[in-house]
């Protein structure tokens, strides 16, 4: 029986055929499964028409991550465009503090201690106290970070014994001795006048 005939002859059948297929299709969307059509053993058309439909499987379809395109002229992403925009962001370097750079342009002036020392003395003591202090350690050591003495003093304030310094750079020798003069005698003035008078400070 040729499948016409058997729409024509049972058509109540043919339409629960359809309605039943439909349901099976839409419970197929909700995963993936093997929808099988069972025969009814109702009649002998339906019989045929089952034997002509074969078991459909169902799958989902395969999932596909969305590209990013970027504009260009051809509509093709150039690697310089990709590479751009998958970069990190550049590192930011802080801007140096303002005494930073005064210390380091100091030291950066033809190694100029005089110069590095004035500026850390007009910040502690102010500069109508430079001339006391560059008389002083001219006298010392000539501003030399080096200098030693045989009395075991060192460096450009000739703290003695030399291991009072804990950093031994210039400008760790430059804080130490302003430090050391506050305390002592108040400042750079009077730290020379001493100098003066017995040698030493």
């Amino acid at each position: 029986m040729s499948v016409e005939k058997f729409v024509f002859r049972h058509p109540e059948l043919y339409r629960r055929l359809l309605v039943t297929g439909c349901f099976g299709m839409l419970a197929c969307g909700l995963g993936s499964m093997v929808v099988s059509y069972q025969p009814v053993q109702a009649a002998s058309g339906w019989q045929v028409v089952s034997q002509m439909m074969k078991p459909v499987t169902l799958t989902p379809a395969a999932a596909v991550s969305p590209s990013r395109e970027l504009p260009g002229k051809d509509g093709n992403v150039s690697a310089a465009q990709v590479q751009a925009d998958t970069a990190p962001p550049p590192a930011v370097t802080p801007a140096p503090s303002r005494a930073t750079v005064a210390v380091t342009a100091a030291l950066t002036n033809n190694g100029d201690m005089r110069g590095l020392g004035r500026s850390m003395n007009a910040t502690l003591f102010g500069d109508q106290y430079w001339e006391s202090l560059n008389q002083l350690w001219t006298r010392e050591s000539n501003w030399n970070p080096l200098a030693a003495n045989r009395s075991g003093a060192c460096g450009i304030p000739q703290a003695l014994p030399c291991s009072k310094i804990a950093d031994h750079s210039p400008q760790g020798q430059i804080s130490w001795g302003l430090n050391y003069i506050k305390a002592r005698y108040g400042n750079p003035g009077n730290a020379w006048s001493h100098e003066r008078s017995f040698g030493w400070y």
